[in-house]
């Protein structure tokens, strides 16, 4: 648990997260997280550690990708040695750069414009004059390519439905302890209620464990309750480990 001020970034208590246990000779060997919490360059971090960062990466955010139309980054060859990238078509590229994005190192490919604008499929590749990319880290971008074609496997999905575990723990502290809302001023003492609520969780599933209380229906939403399909749902339930 980490308590930050509102405006950091989720993504940047990965790498202390990693490194508490690190210190302490209990790395784990995956680490499933949720979307904000996964980039590249995380990634690379967490196996630098031995860690596995398990986590639904965004797509590209190349417009072919996001219309899931025309010829996207993944279907472009991409040459890191010779610096140099090669179309669908087969036209090489005119130019391999660098360039930062975010303050972030890019590359930057442009191909020929004369290949381009006689290309008889251009409407599907490109709108402008040329058809550019723009490339992480061959590092980073390997690890992109990789990872975004295993999280559309089953077997993917398998290794990550682990993660219902703690959103299950987070949907109870949430409804248990009140906990997405701070009932002090200052960082100091809202990390200590932090502290608090989770204390609390863990006595409630002590008792829960215990006296042999059954595990509660999964929490539906008010709009959901206003479902009017005659067919009946199944009721899931949520189970804690």
């Amino acid at each position: 648990m980490a308590t930050t001020s509102a405006g950091v970034d989720d993504s940047t208590q990965v790498q202390p997260t990693h490194d508490d246990p690190d210190r302490r000779g209990l790395t784990p060997g995956e680490h499933l997280v949720d979307g904000g919490y996964t980039s590249a360059a995380i990634g690379l971090a967490a196996r630098a550690q031995g860690i596995d960062l398990i986590g639904p990466l965004p797509p590209a955010s190349d417009r072919q990708t996001r219309e899931a139309k025309g010829f996207a980054l993944t279907d472009f060859a991409i040459d890191w040695d010779a610096k140099s990238a090669t179309c669908p078509r087969g036209e090489k590229s005119r130019y391999w750069g660098t360039t930062h994005v975010d303050g972030q190192p890019r590359t930057v490919v442009i191909f020929p414009e004369y290949g381009c604008r006689n290309c008889r499929v251009r409407p599907a590749c490109t709108s402008g004059f040329t058809r550019r990319l723009t490339l992480h880290p061959r590092e980073e971008h390997e690890l992109l390519q990789r990872q975004r074609a295993e999280q559309n496997t089953d077997a993917w999905k398998q290794r990550y439905a682990k993660r219902a575990g703690v959103e299950g723990t987070i949907c109870q502290a949430v409804r248990a302890t009140g906990i997405r809302c701070s009932r002090y001023r200052g960082r100091a003492k809202t990390s200590l209620a932090h502290v608090f609520s989770a204390t609390a969780i863990n006595l409630h599933r002590m008792d829960a464990h215990l006296t042999g209380r059954p595990v509660g229906t999964t929490h539906r939403t008010h709009f959901a309750d206003l479902d009017l399909d005659p067919k009946p749902s199944r009721k899931t339930r949520t189970r804690h480990p």
